[in-house]
């Protein structure tokens, strides 16, 4: 019988040999788990896993978590601010309407004034907040403004920034248009023959005589809210109330010479009898700015006299928010016919003889 005693079982039952095996295997196993621990602490000789998605996805860098350059602002601390458009340094509104935000609807804040939020909210907000005429006073009052955007990832923000700053986007810019009226505009008639200020002789029907008027504004104000006709696309009316004895036709003209077409007259502009009332737009000016119009007049068989000169009643456009869907809308009237922006105000009159 062949001598296999280096397998034979002591007498203890242990085959010989076999608990040096059992501590090299201990071993190699304590050093694998120590190699795959520093793995995950970061030291750098373990595994690398690199998170799927595009190369702009922010990567970890060797040894860290690399989270430094990602913001995560719990909340935005938003401010509420209006400036005048032509005065940076001058204050605008006093208080503020938010239209929509996160949520939330139709609540006033004062200018100034701030609320805590959360990156990625969107709102609407009406800066200033004045629309009814009631309320504007002519070279007090500022023009609302719309303003909308989205919160950004910061700490900190403004609704309504201030224009002169570089980071102030056009849409969330708080810079507001001070109101004019008679007080703020210079009125100028001129007569067929280029003459300021001097009537016009006519005839009896007389069919196309042209005439001029134009506004020029006194420094940083306007007529017309720039922000609700550039945003809405509408402008200020001028009406004209003319003797229909007199007159057959009023009809402005536009810069390429051709008739206008009248559109609708405000309800708050009196028509009396025996006269007429045909509206035409403008646009917005402002700030030293000149508007010139030319108007084409014809007569009836009765012979004009200094009794019949044409009255302009201006009404400018702004913004109202309407009461139902709490949307913003530029218009002379909101929808309870009650007169928006400055109270319509005639600017001056058509001369004739």
């Amino acid at each position: 019988m062949k001598n296999w005693k280096c397998f034979e079982k002591n007498r203890k039952g242990q085959v010989p040999g076999m608990g040096i095996f059992i501590t090299l295997f201990a071993i190699v196993g304590v050093v694998a788990a120590v190699f795959w621990i520093a793995s995950f602490a970061g030291g750098g000789s373990g595994l690398s896993v690199q998170p799927s998605g595009d190369s702009s996805t922010p990567q970890p860098s060797s040894g860290g978590l690399g989270v430094g350059d990602i913001k995560f602002t719990e909340d935005v601390t938003v401010t509420f601010s209006s400036f005048s458009m032509f005065s940076l340094g001058t204050n605008a509104g006093s208080a503020h309407r938010i239209l929509k935000f996160d949520g939330s609807t139709s609540s006033v804040v004062s200018d100034d004034s701030t609320l805590e939020k959360s990156p990625g909210n969107s709102y609407v907000v009406l800066l200033g907040n004045v629309t009814d005429a009631v309320s504007f006073v002519p070279g007090t009052t500022y023009y609302p403004k719309l303003v909308s955007g989205t919160l950004p990832d910061d700490g900190t923000f403004t609704i309504g920034c201030n224009p002169s700053s570089s980071s102030c986007a056009s849409s969330n810019s708080g810079g507001q248009a001070l109101s004019a009226g008679n007080a703020q505009v210079t009125f100028t008639f001129i007569n067929e023959d280029g003459t300021a200020n001097t009537a016009q002789a006519l005839g009896a029907s007389d069919a196309d005589t042209k005439v001029k008027w134009k506004i020029t504004m006194a420094d940083n104000v306007c007529v017309g809210n720039p922000d609700a006709s550039s945003q809405f696309g509408k402008q200020n009316l001028a009406s004209f109330r003319y003797n229909t004895t007199v007159f057959t036709a009023v009809r402005q003209l536009d810069t390429n010479g051709n008739d206008q077409t009248a559109v609708s007259t405000p309800t708050g502009i009196n028509v009396s009898n025996g006269f007429a009332v045909k509206s035409y737009t403008f646009p917005v000016v402002c700030d030293n700015n000149v508007m010139e119009r030319t108007v084409r007049l014809e007569t009836a068989a009765t012979q004009p006299d200094g009794n019949a000169d044409i009255n302009i009643t201006v009404s400018d456009i702004s913004w109202y928010v309407n009461d139902d869907s709490l949307e913003p809308i530029a218009d002379y009237e909101d929808e309870d016919n009650i007169d928006l922006g400055v109270n319509d105000f005639i600017v001056g009159s058509l001369l004739v003889s």
